[in-house]
């Protein structure tokens, strides 16, 4: 049983308009957050916004989770016909999210699109299509063709930085499921981790805000020893903001 003290982490939830339209939502989740000591409250992005920002503030974190793609009108200033299941509801929600965020010093930790959207949100731009508009770019979408729990590559950790402290490394292993990533890092984070390729990885937030966005799906590697120091940080730094509040 979780005790009085356990913060509530809010999961951003996509929406899929199939019939009858359904919110997606990977069990990893919530598996992840509940092990390392968090309590999960889910945050469907369709909501009208007032409602969704009420049940936000009882969050004392916030994760981006993974899912369809940004749309890149949002970084771009034409469509991309390579954006798969764009959810407009879902970037408009999520950045109102993450302004939220920022502006009342919540920990983030954005995984996957939730790097995307968190960059894009910030000011950053992304590559609709990693390996078509990044020459030299190796294969990064290996889903379904393999596990999700598949290591398929290297990162290496900036040192120094958060995410190598937190790690306690320089180099991990990861999987690696998505087809879009970041181009161009918003002016407010810093990039502290990449790929063999160079492919961006990891950012931080650049003014010491606990702000972690990953490009892999470490809630997909519960034996991953890195994955498991990940989820405790960020659970611990929800809990020092949930004493501040």
């Amino acid at each position: 049983m979780k005790s009085s003290t356990s913060p509530q982490i809010g999961i951003s939830i996509g929406h899929n308009a199939s019939s009858p339209p359904v919110y997606e939502l990977g069990a990893a989740y919530l598996q992840a957050v509940t092990i390392a000591g968090g309590i999960p409250l889910l945050l469907p992005t369709s909501l009208p916004h007032d409602s969704l920002l009420s049940l936000f503030q009882q969050c004392s974190g916030l994760l981006l989770s993974g899912g369809r793609d940004v749309d890149p009108l949002r970084y771009q200033t034409q469509p991309d016909p390579r954006a798969k299941g764009i959810d407009h509801d879902r970037d408009e929600a999520e950045i109102l999210l993450i302004e939220t965020a920022l502006a009342n010093g919540i920990p983030i930790l954005a995984i996957c699109r939730g790097i995307q959207i968190l960059n894009v949100a910030m000011g950053g731009s992304l590559y609709p299509d990693v390996m078509q508009d990044h020459p030299g770019t190796q294969k990064h979408d290996f889903y379904p063709n393999l596990p999700r729990d598949a290591y398929r590559h290297t990162i290496t950790l900036a040192s120094g930085s958060l995410l190598q402290t937190i790690m306690n490394t320089d180099t991990i292993q990861v999987n690696s499921l998505h087809h879009q990533s970041v181009k161009v890092p918003a002016s407010g984070l810093q990039v502290v981790g990449n790929a063999e390729d160079g492919v961006i990885e990891a950012v931080v937030a650049k003014d010491g805000k606990w702000i972690i966005g990953v490009q892999w799906h470490p809630e997909c590697l519960p034996q991953d020893k890195h994955a498991q120091q990940l989820f405790s940080a960020f659970i611990e730094a929800a809990k020092n903001r949930q004493s501040q509040a």
